[in-house]
């Protein structure tokens, strides 16, 4: 049976987005983290299965869209599949004991994530290279297969070359993931008082504002007598707020072409204390 949607890659491109964004949102708004792990393999699981429902019947327009399809949308959804079924595993298995434990058992983790790249070392460096000689092999439709999301989440078996090659690059990506989420939960662990946790703060607003902060603070050399340079800046925000902010050095000269102003973000927070301030002040005059 043929389906109808009138625009395949931009659904594709829509679902990823709505899966990124729910993944964004569960990790701000879901405290356990294996209900968050439950909700994201959910919505995994729902939006590839409208992805995949979209080509059935459907002749891909070349190669490169079949490609992109099976790599790039595809592979979203295994890699963040992957990396929750991991986050739930580790969460259930975590001890119930003093922090160095806890400590231990995290770092053990990162270990044993680490050396996949060395298991896996023609894969990794195939991703790792931005290699592509091999796409049009791997990130095809199978021709058996079917087309559901537990044939493409789930590992696949050893005889089905391209696709455990297509899975064991999901499995990398979600690695990456994994092991962010190791450091961040080890840092929250090591800076624990008394065995309580520090309070757990996450950057929800604008990723390029905090990259605006955080070059106006380097700026005014608040950080090591002004000697701190911006990497140690931005690694040190990233991991205290849980964010990732990715080619900051990119989204600057975005900053930079700006034609509205360079500090935008500096001068809402600037707005927003001086409201704050205003509104004290009448409360006291009244």
């Amino acid at each position: 049976m043929h389906n109808t949607y009138s625009n395949r890659p931009a659904l594709w491109e829509q679902l990823v987005t709505q899966t990124e964004t729910r993944i964004n949102e569960s990790s701000v708004h879901i405290a356990d983290p294996i209900t968050f792990c439950k909700d994201i393999e959910d919505t995994c699981r729902e939006n590839s299965g409208r992805a995949l429902e979209s080509i059935q019947g459907y002749s891909f327009e070349n190669s490169q869209q079949e490609v992109s399809f099976f790599r790039d949308t595809i592979g979203y959804f295994r890699s963040r599949y992957i990396f929750a079924s991991q986050v739930y595993t580790l969460e259930v298995g975590r001890p119930i004991s003093n922090k160095q434990t806890i400590a231990a058992y995290l770092t053990d983790a990162m270990h044993r994530e680490a050396a996949l790249a060395t298991e896996q070392d023609f894969i990794y460096r195939y991703l790792r290279s931005r290699s592509t000689y091999l796409d049009d092999r791997i990130f095809v439709r199978p021709e058996q297969a079917p087309l559901t999301p537990t044939h493409f989440l789930s590992p696949p078996p050893i005889t089905d070359m391209a696709m455990t090659f297509g899975y064991t690059l999901s499995r990398i990506v979600a690695g990456d993931l994994l092991q962010q989420y190791l450091q961040d939960t080890l840092s929250e662990t090591q800076s624990s008082v008394d065995g309580k946790l520090a309070p757990r703060l996450r950057w929800t607003d604008s990723k390029t504002g905090l990259i605006e902060l955080a070059y106006a603070l380097q700026s005014q050399g608040v950080f090591n007598d002004g000697k701190a340079d911006l990497k140690d800046i931005m690694e040190t925000l990233q991991v205290a707020f849980h964010v990732n902010l990715g080619n900051y050095l990119k989204t600057f000269q975005e900053i930079l072409s700006r034609k509205t102003g360079y500090t935008n973000y500096i001068d809402r927070l600037r707005d927003k204390l001086l409201l704050r301030i205003k509104r004290i002040e009448e409360r006291h005059d009244k």
